[in-house]
């Protein structure tokens, strides 16, 4: 799909944060419940939780490539003023849903203490990269209710209908793209420790 303006714009602007993002994880409160699956990994050792990492993800995560992955989509509603010359927007809302795949690690009853510290870093820069895709929808979400409400009125309902919907999927194009983007920026959160061991 060619991005117009708008969605380059949005480009634009994200990729002067990315350098930031894909060097840190983000510092945002990242919502778990009810969106979050878990999938159980079991192992004494770097390389016994790296084997089950490997083996459990191919069957938990979607494309298993990666022990943590986002996934998101929005919903949205709107309602339409008509007159005799033209029909405008009076309603519009969207409902961002948002699932986040994370491993749980399964310790055994006396863990080795140097593979629970180095769990529990991997697993908050693990979740704080998760959180960064997260907040690109999060993004999403307010680019699309703010270019929602500047479309223009136009002379019957099914045009304004048919820009509305063509400016929302330009919007979550283009945010998909940050994502990917992101996820390349950071080596799919390698640069900030988000890789085991």
């Amino acid at each position: 799909m060619a991005l117009t303006r708008i969605s380059r714009a949005l480009l634009l602007s994200f990729f002067m944060v990315l350098a930031a993002c894909a060097s840190r994880p983000p510092e945002i409160s990242i919502p778990v419940e009810p969106g979050a699956f878990y999938y159980d990994i079991s192992g004494n050792s770097v390389q016994e939780l790296r084997a089950s990492l490997a083996s459990e993800r191919s069957k938990s995560v979607p494309g298993g490539r990666f022990d943590g992955y986002t996934r998101w989509r929005l919903r949205w509603r709107y309602r339409f003023d008509q007159s005799e010359e033209h029909c405008s927007l009076s309603e519009f809302s969207t409902e961002l849903i948002v699932q986040l795949f994370l491993p749980r690690w399964s310790m055994p009853l006396e863990p080795d203490p140097d593979l629970v510290e180095k769990w529990g870093q991997y697993l908050i820069a693990l979740t704080g990269h998760e959180g960064g895709h997260v907040e690109i929808a999060q993004e999403a979400e307010v680019a699309i209710q703010s270019a929602v409400w500047r479309t223009p009125s136009a002379r019957s309902c099914s045009e304004l209908r048919e820009g509305i919907e063509i400016t929302i999927r330009e919007v979550i194009e283009a945010y998909n793209i940050l994502s990917r983007a992101y996820d390349e920026a950071s080596n799919h959160g390698a640069a900030q420790r988000a890789q085991f061991p």
